[in-house]
């Protein structure tokens, strides 16, 4: 039998491609894979850790993005002291007993016997930022000028506090301490700054110190000594604008005032462009929040929707993309622009909110019994198509199987019956013949 000759620039390339799909496999599961034994030896690092189901659809799609994760802090920025690792809780069911796993996938930053949920968005990017917030310090330090403008142009909201110059750290008392105290409680949720006088003048409006700053919309704002600063935290973290999400919605809940969402869907690619009704909805309800926000930040707050699904959770209704939704946690009432959404200006938004603050425009939902009824009904309908939406095999087996036995069932049941019937009927014809 005559050999085949192989060309050795075949075997190159065969190798070459061998190493790089070995080389791909290993870049991309860098993530470490944890057991039961991760509650004793936790406290040895800081962890971020995500508890995951295998059957789980949003962990199926969430693991190329962990891995993108743990490739930053295991890799790249390892420096940080950061691990990322994985558990699978349906078989390490001490670990997501012991932090209490109810839903997939969940990420918890845990250091020590301290354990932060992460509740944002699903993306590398604000995993990452969540990450780099979390491992602190919770008040960072300002040393100069150029750090505070690199800080700012980042465009992100965050928080500093002025000092003398040459202020001793550990000696904080008063409106300091209470920072420092707000900082350590919600450092996974914003940034905390510290500065000198020297350096905050010029830039800050600030006369006297100790004073505490926000950053918002490329502006500082002092917060007013006698306030709660906590309260004036947690309202002023979130930007004027900003995209409303899974993670953050009950952020926004949290600020006791209506929330007006832009419904619109954004375009997967940057290449593409929103559709012009889409666009116009959303610069509208933008130009309002960010020009008119005296008017109308004490009794309203701001943000966009991509897509529909979180609205119809929340209002319990299939909301037509793109719309304008108005929702009252408070009074769980929510309103919905019914003009021609193709005319939307500026102007007819405004009109829209003086008369939800007026009262003049009644709301839809509520808090009676039909509306909680319906709400439930609502979520059902909503889950069961999720779930065929998204799985539809598995849907079918799980809800399938179980028709089909009970359908067997009912079968069987009814021929032996009719088996019963038959037999008697054919034992008094058998008694009248004799």
């Amino acid at each position: 039998m005559k050999a085949i000759p192989v060309s050795p620039w075949g075997c190159g390339i065969s190798l070459l491609l061998l190493l790089s799909i070995i080389g791909f496999c290993w870049t991309f599961r860098v993530s470490y894979e944890l057991d039961d034994r991760f509650t004793e030896y936790r406290k040895d690092a800081k962890w971020l850790v995500m508890f995951y189901a295998p059957w789980c659809h949003h962990c199926q799609k969430a693991e190329p993005v962990w891995e993108q994760v743990a490739q930053t802090f295991n890799q790249q920025q390892a420096g940080l002291g950061l691990r990322v690792g994985k558990i699978d809780a349906t078989k390490q069911t001490k670990s997501a007993g012991e932090f209490k796993i109810k839903g997939f996938p969940t990420i918890k930053y845990i250091s020590g016997d301290r354990t932060v949920t992460y509740d944002g968005e699903r993306t590398r990017e604000d995993i990452e930022d969540f990450a780099m917030k979390v491992i602190g310090p919770a008040v960072r330090k300002i040393s100069s000028l150029g750090d505070l403008h690199a800080v700012e142009k980042k465009g992100e909201v965050f928080f500093i506090l002025i000092v003398e110059k040459g202020a001793t750290d550990g000696a904080e008392t008063g409106l300091a301490a209470d920072y420092a105290q707000t900082a350590d409680q919600l450092m996974a949720s914003t940034y905390f700054y510290q500065t000198d006088s020297l350096i905050a003048s010029g830039n800050i409006p600030v006369k006297n110190v100790p004073a505490v700053a926000v950053y918002k919309n490329g502006h500082y704002a002092l917060f007013k000594e006698g306030e709660d600063l906590k309260k004036w935290v947690m309202v002023e973290r979130l930007p004027t604008f900003s995209r409303i999400s899974g993670g953050n919605f009950y952020q926004f809940m949290e600020l006791h005032k209506p929330l007006v969402m832009a419904v619109v869907e954004v375009p997967i690619s940057s290449k593409k462009q929103m559709p012009p009704v889409q666009q116009q909805v959303l610069d509208s309800v933008r130009t309002v929040a960010l020009h008119d926000g005296q008017k109308y930040h004490q009794h309203f707050s701001f943000g966009f929707l991509d897509g529909n699904e979180i609205v119809n959770q929340v209002v319990s209704q299939w909301i037509t993309v793109p719309a304008l939704v108005v929702y009252d946690s408070q009074s769980e009432v929510y309103h919905v622009y019914s003009e021609p959404i193709e005319e939307i200006t500026e102007e007819a938004i405004q009109s829209f909110l003086d008369s939800i603050q007026t009262g003049e425009l009644k709301g839809f939902g509520g808090k009676g019994w039909f509306r909680k009824a319906y709400k439930f009904c609502y979520s059902v309908c909503a889950y069961f198509y999720k779930m065929f939406s998204t799985q539809p095999i598995l849907a079918s087996i799980l809800f399938g199987l179980p028709l089909g036995i009970l359908s067997i069932i009912v079968v069987m049941t009814y021929t032996n019956d009719c088996t019963d019937v038959n037999k008697d009927e054919d034992d008094s014809d058998h008694e009248k013949e004799e």
